[in-house]
């Protein structure tokens, strides 16, 4: 569930937590992020909660351990398995990599399966980054869902193929949805959704799915597609303001913010420009929204 203004009660934590994730990992704030950190009414409990609250844990993690934000860890808590909170986090970041790793060979696995069938799909979404990282980050970024875009008429031959491998669906969506019913595997960690549109009704105005497809690249092993950076940055914005519903629930959430930063963070003015359709989609959205919250 996303918390975010007013539901927080805390605008200062929220600005750390903001200014932690920020895409500048050597920036000269870092001494004074550290003192925030050292203040006395600083409770790391807050912000760890926070985090969790948004998804963004494992970002947060990410980000203090490459600006040596967390605390030294006493020897004595190293030697007790003291539940010292740099020893926690870090144990909480392994089991984040041991999560990923699973889902890695889960997608490897439902590739195949899919590939046997001359199906390929397009990897949409966070499952991307497990086969197609664009850098550093990618690791951290969180997901529940294994999205696969697949032509319509491929759909229910994806679908019944991966019943066969042990798949299971759940209650059954209702007709015409941009997915079908999503499928789980009691051996596996990630649920599997079979879509046949890039984005719910609302976004497909927008951003259509042959669209979508026209800029997909294929995979060097040629077992999926994917999304260039710049239309996987707007994919990521669309999806939660249209198809989660953002916009009309004026929710700008912590995780698809820092994902578009993180992949649009270091681009030149060149490249912006460049990318105009994706620049004038993500203003107006971004635009309207801030305008819609100050009212």
């Amino acid at each position: 569930m996303e918390l975010l203004p007013p539901t927080i009660r805390n605008p200062a934590l929220l600005v750390l937590l903001g200014d932690i994730l920020k895409n500048d990992a050597a920036s000269a704030a870092v001494p004074a992020l550290r003192l925030r950190l050292m203040r006395h009414d600083f409770c790391w409990q807050a912000l760890v909660d926070l985090a969790t609250q948004q998804d963004v844990l494992p970002p947060l993690i990410q980000a203090l351990s490459q600006r040596a934000l967390l605390p030294p860890v006493p020897y004595a808590a190293e030697q007790t398995n003291d539940s010292h909170v740099t020893l926690r986090l870090q144990q909480s970041y392994r089991e984040h990599l041991a999560r990923r790793e699973l889902q890695r060979t889960q997608l490897q696995k439902v590739l195949q399966h899919l590939n046997r069938v001359g199906i390929v799909p397009l990897i949409v979404k966070g499952a991307r980054y497990l086969v197609a990282p664009v850098a550093a980050w990618c690791e951290a970024r969180t997901f529940r869902d294994i999205d696969l875009l697949v032509r319509p008429e491929a759909a229910n031959r994806a679908f019944a193929e991966l019943v066969i491998a042990g798949y299971r669906p759940s209650e059954p969506y209702m007709a015409d949805y941009h997915h079908l019913a999503d499928l789980q595997h009691p051996s596996e960690p990630a649920s599997v959704e079979i879509h046949t549109a890039a984005l719910a009704v609302a976004g497909q105005s927008v951003l259509s799915t042959e669209l979508v497809w026209r800029h997909a690249s294929q995979g060097a092993d040629g077992s999926f597609y994917v999304l260039p950076v710049e239309w996987q940055a707007l994919h990521c914005l669309l999806h939660h303001q249209l198809s989660d519903r953002g916009y009309a629930r004026r929710i700008l959430a912590l995780k698809p913010l820092w994902e578009w930063t993180m992949l649009t963070g270091d681009w030149s003015p060149d490249q912006w420009q460049a990318h105009h359709l994706i620049t004038r989609i993500a203003a107006e959205t971004l635009d309207s929204l801030c305008e819609r919250q100050r009212l």
